[in-house]
């Protein structure tokens, strides 16, 4: 994915105090899943123009909508009643259902044995910053992912161990969206994921509904001028979707998934107003969300 030019360093500054060891390179994203760059990645991949890339803006997604209206959290709920009925298990159904990966791979994967066993695994693999799409089995090999990437691959750790294959895109205003791959046990939400920052990460399930959820990431979850970004939640995809597709296995980019994501509903966390009362973060949360952060090489 394009991105612009790396500015040089500059100290991070807040309210006039700069905190020493710490430095803003604002154009380095949280993660690559930033809808910009994924829509020039798109365009580049298809042979259209930059232009057309462009006008893949937040603005033009389809149902986004910036207000938080007082339906919406009822209407969640009762999405999620119904996805206790309707979900299903989407795990393995028999020996033969492999998703394309081999015996080695698969048993791998079932060695992870439980949601936390997976992001264990996650927290193990270094972070990097390439404008990648690589499907879980080349997550697997390579041993490295980022954010988008490890969603992915926790999603398909998740079916093989049982659970159903399921991701929740946050968006995010001035700052790049995170993805989740998510689970349920006894009626609760709980959510593995890969971040570059150290509470965007595993949340065990003990959230209600997928709102309450989301806003376990918001306090966390800023730009690197410290201010607090998180504004959206997506409804569940379940990635059974794309079996047509090879997600779990294939060997070119899985860039079609986070095309999907550019399209689906989201629902606000908070309102305008209640977006135009936040304060930046404190120099203390800032360096310990950014404790071991992988940064570009210049």
């Amino acid at each position: 994915m394009d991105r612009q030019p790396i500015a040089p360093p500059t100290p991070l500054s807040f309210f006039g105090k700069t905190i020493a060891g710490l430095t803003v390179r604002e154009s380095e994203p949280k993660c690559p899943l930033v809808r910009g760059s994924i829509a020039k990645a798109l365009a580049r991949s298809q042979g259209q123009t930059t232009a057309f890339a462009h006008a893949w803006t937040r603005s033009s997604i389809p149902n986004h909508r910036p207000v938080l209206l007082p339906s919406v959290d009822s209407a969640i709920r009762a999405r999620d009643a119904a996805s206790r009925v309707s979900m299903g298990n989407f795990g393995m159904k028999n020996a033969s259902d492999t998703w394309g990966l081999t015996p080695a791979e698969l048993r791998k994967l079932r060695g992870l044995k439980t949601p936390y066993g997976i992001q264990r695994l996650l927290d193990d693999m270094p972070y990097h910053l390439e404008d990648s799409a690589w499907s879980p089995r080349r997550v697997l090999r390579e041993n490295t992912s980022h954010c988008y990437e490890g969603a992915l691959f926790a999603a398909a750790a998740l079916r093989v161990i049982g659970f159903p294959p399921l991701l929740l895109d946050l968006e995010a205003e001035h700052d790049t969206d995170h993805v989740l791959a998510i689970y349920k046990v006894d009626g609760h939400w709980g959510a593995v994921a890969k971040s570059n920052f150290t509470g965007c990460r595993y949340r065990e399930p003990v959230y209600r509904s997928l709102r309450e959820l989301a806003l376990s990431y918001f306090n966390l979850y800023f730009n690197l001028r410290g201010e607090r970004t998180l504004r959206t939640f997506s409804r569940p995809v379940q990635m059974k979707r794309f079996d047509s597709l090879n997600w779990m296995s294939s060997e070119k980019p899985v860039w079609f998934v986070a095309e999907y994501l550019l399209t689906i509903s989201h629902y606000p966390l908070i309102s305008r107003a209640q977006a135009k009362r936040l304060h930046r973060v404190d120099g203390r949360l800032f360096r310990a969300e950014c404790l071991e952060r992988a940064e570009k090489k210049l």
